[in-house]
């Protein structure tokens, strides 16, 4: 682009007529003629090896070359020393990066911008640490990503683009304890095959178009404003986990109600709002953990009904809870596999005092058991002799 500006300032010196030509044929032009305003095109040119942007200054001068293949990394990160990075709009030559970006630690960044032409990053995408990064606004036209995506940024409050992606192979995106951040990108994501982590987001529409069965394990943490889960109605199945984590305005997680299965782990914890867990009436099947920690409105575990096998059962900090009619059909074996059953933890639940409802499963077989800081604490021989409850 410069070299191109600067042939034309010297052909203007030389044929002023031809300027005044110019002018002319696009004043004639006709009033209804559209500007194309689309992403610039520039001619391939690689550069081969790694490269570290220090500076505003070193930005400037790698954009100047406007390589659109680095065949190599590209690692953006501020050495606080001299001429502060804070825009990145030069580098919008590129197109192609073989290895991995980071952009970190550049705390004079507001808006990141100049990736609007990039479409492909063969490794990582890392944009992390930029303490004053505000928006996010480029990535229009990115369409793959061969490695992890995360994204933390403590100050962030708007992150679009990336709406060319259909499928990840991780994502992470994190902000501070205070913020709610507004995402208008990633909205076309249907797969994630490994860990999926959100925190601080305004909501999770970002997983509204998932396949119906991730592989993924998805965690939700530190949500200030989420009051539902409504963007996951239509999973049913999950290859992984599933954590929700102190979500402090979750009020009910019925967009859970078609959750039939889970593979790994499937943990509920630091609820506070959440009255109800009606939203799992579905499960039958979490062949890990299954965890229900620290919520203090639930009143009972009814909802559980249709679960036949959990291989580790966690019930801990139930405040209101005073029996388990809701774990009647929970066996301790899953009928045509290995899967066995083998603990069950029970405890800090002050108003419990009926556990007939874990009888049957412990009549059949025989997984570990702990019990403590209940209302009643009984013993395994207890429960199996029907001294269940007081």
């Amino acid at each position: 682009m410069t070299l191109r500006h600067n042939q034309t300032h010297r052909t203007m010196k030389k044929s002023i007529p031809l300027l005044l030509l110019g002018i002319l044929l696009v004043s004639c032009s006709s009033d209804n003629e559209t500007v194309d305003d689309g992403p610039q095109v520039f001619p391939e040119k690689e550069y081969y090896g790694t490269v570290i942007l220090r500076n505003q200054y070193d930005v400037n001068d790698f954009g100047s070359e406007h390589y659109t293949h680095i065949q190599g990394s590209l690692y953006v990160k501020d050495d606080g020393h001299h001429m502060p990075i804070t825009d990145l709009s030069p580098l919008i030559s590129i197109s192609y990066i073989r290895d991995d970006l980071w952009i970190d630690f550049n705390d004079n960044l507001i808006e990141l911008t100049g990736f609007e032409n990039l479409e492909t990053v063969e490794g990582k995408l890392l944009i992390r640490e930029n303490h004053n990064l505000k928006k996010i606004s480029a990535f229009q036209n990115i369409n793959q990503i061969g490695g992890e995506v995360f994204i933390s940024n403590p100050e962030l409050e708007e992150l679009g683009g990336f709406s060319k992606l259909s499928d990840i192979s991780s994502l992470t995106i994190g902000t501070g304890d205070h913020i709610a951040t507004e995402i208008s990108g990633f909205d076309n994501l249907t797969s994630i095959e490994g860990e999926v982590l959100l925190t601080g987001l305004k909501d999770i529409a970002i997983l509204k178009n998932l396949s119906s069965n991730p592989s993924s394990n998805i965690r939700l943490y530190r949500f200030p404003l989420l009051t539902h889960l409504d963007d996951l109605s239509h999973i049913t199945e999950i290859g992984g986990s599933l954590v929700v984590e102190d979500l402090p305005n979750l009020e009910n997680i019925n967009g859970l109600s078609n959750l039939n299965v889970v593979k790994e782990d499937l943990k509920l914890k630091g609820l506070p709002k959440l009255a109800s867990i009606g939203g799992l009436s579905s499960l039958s099947i979490v062949k890990g953990e299954l965890s229900l920690w620290n919520l203090p409105a639930i009143s009972n575990v009814d909802e559980l009904s249709n679960l036949i096998f959990a291989k580790y059962l966690r019930l801990s900090s139930l405040d209101l809870i005073t029996h388990l009619d809701g774990l009647s059909n929970l066996r301790g074996e899953l009928e045509g596999t290995n899967f066995q059953m083998w603990h069950l933890s029970i405890g800090d639940n002050p108003a419990l005092r009926d556990f007939c409802g874990i009888r049957p499963l412990l009549l059949e077989s025989s997984p570990s058991l702990y019990v403590s800081d209940n209302y009643y604490n009984p013993s395994k021989n207890d429960i199996v002799n029907g001294n269940c409850s007081i």
